[in-house]
């Protein structure tokens, strides 16, 4: 069967030639950033398909900006959380819901500001 590049099992190695990096800045992307990732016994491999999503996610300007109010968003209130006593258990599901209503708010922006 002829392979094509939406098949591909790729390693780090292939990684970082195709994105033009060193292997560590693979790992630390797999690592910190989210690269789509899993192992095969102590190596990584990346699917091809998940690595171009990854791209063409992170392609788009809004993200990075996007991720760091959300970052900064869950930091804030976990702290706030932790500093009213609410068990740490529930904190994370009252961010995660947190995060949920903020996007959906930026979702109806987004749509809304588009039929402009």
């Amino acid at each position: 069967m002829a392979e094509t590049i939406a098949e591909r099992v790729l390693t780090v190695e292939e990684v970082a030639e195709m994105l033009r990096c060193a292997q560590s800045t693979i790992y630390r992307l797999i690592e910190e950033e989210g690269l789509p990732a899993f192992r095969v016994g102590r190596r990584y491999r990346v699917l091809s398909t998940l690595l171009i999503g990854w791209m063409k996610e992170r392609s788009r300007p809004e993200n990075d900006a996007w991720s760091r109010e959300l970052d900064a968003l869950s930091a804030t209130m976990r702290a706030d959380l932790l500093a009213s006593g609410i068990a740490s258990e529930n904190i994370e599901v009252q961010i995660a819901q947190a995060v949920e209503r903020v996007q959906a708010r930026r979702m109806n922006k987004d749509a809304n500001q588009g039929s402009l």
